[in-house]
């Protein structure tokens, strides 16, 4: 692994101390209070929270990076639908958004990539952006990628972020071919994210428990082998890994591991930036650009 950093004119953010809302506090009373008296409600109400994207306002720089693309749609399921959409000509670029993101989010780096010569296709995973479906989790969203690949496949990279970064791991295990990888701030292991949104809405420990199992039953994978770190280890393909050092949704030491287990990777570290800001840093559109047409 290769090491190297970027800080970025944005600076260091010191997260503000807020308290609760009301309607938060609402949910932890109501959630420690079913964890006590119906444990599995409990367990199927907290699989509901965890496995449900928020679905944000697009802002007007994303819908000016969406309006010169193709879109077309892709079925996913029996019942649901995903839209994909295309720029450009030239060896194809594939973009991953993360949990509760959207293609729009990634358009930063649309113009970069056309600019070098690539095709880009990107595409709202199920649950996601103007995708169909109100739930999804980590294994929707590698086979999304498994599914988009070998439609708008050969690739040339996977550029994913967040959750959609982990995506492209497994997917790339599961067989779907590029020559290159480019992992955004990628987390390691969804049981840490399930801890975390448990302990945020009151959860008890026994109720994450019958969560994951019930996450780990409706999706058909378990937690265990949805860890990164050791599929990355057996990773051929070189990697750029990009990851803000004030990351306060995904720890920073998260991609350092990553990359840090990854046989042929290149760390860059950010500063400033946070999770989502690093999508629309023109200095980290750079970074991607140069690695992808490096030979």
């Amino acid at each position: 692994m290769t090491d190297t950093s970027q800080a970025s004119l944005a600076g260091r953010v010191k997260p503000r101390r807020t308290k609760p809302a009301v309607g938060v506090l609402a949910l932890r009373l109501g959630m420690a209070a079913v964890s006590r008296i119906a444990p599995d409600r409990a367990a199927a109400w907290l699989m509901t929270i965890f496995t449900t994207p928020h679905r944000h306002r697009v802002p007007d720089r994303e819908v000016s990076w969406m309006a010169g693309a193709t879109r077309k749609w892709m079925a996913f399921d029996s019942k649901r639908r995903i839209p994909v959409y295309e720029w450009g000509e030239g060896p194809t670029v594939l973009l991953a958004h993360g949990f509760s993101g959207r293609a729009s989010q990634m358009g930063a780096f649309v113009a970069p990539l056309v600019d070098a010569g690539f095709r880009v296709v990107a595409f709202d995973a199920p649950a996601h952006g103007q995708a169909e479906g109100k739930q999804t989790a980590l294994p929707e969203m590698i086979d999304a990628i498994v599914d988009v690949a070998g439609v708008e496949g050969p690739l040339e990279a996977i550029v994913g972020h967040s959750l959609g970064a982990a995506s492209a791991v497994f997917a790339l295990q599961a067989g779907v071919a590029a020559k290159k990888t480019v992992l955004i701030a990628p987390p390691d292991y969804p049981g840490t994210y399930l801890k975390m949104v448990a302990r945020f809405v009151g959860a008890s420990d026994r109720v994450e428990g019958r969560a994951q199992a019930r996450i780990e039953r409706t999706y058909g994978r378990t937690f265990e082998d949805l860890q990164v770190v050791p599929v990355a280890r057996g990773m051929a393909q070189a990697a750029l890994v990009l990851h803000d050092a004030d990351d306060s949704q995904v720890p920073y030491a998260s991609g350092r591991g990553v990359a840090e287990a990854w046989p042929d990777a290149e760390l860059v570290t950010t500063e400033g930036l946070g999770h989502n800001r690093i999508l629309r840093d023109p200095e980290v559109a750079a970074r991607i650009v140069a690695f992808l047409t490096r030979d």
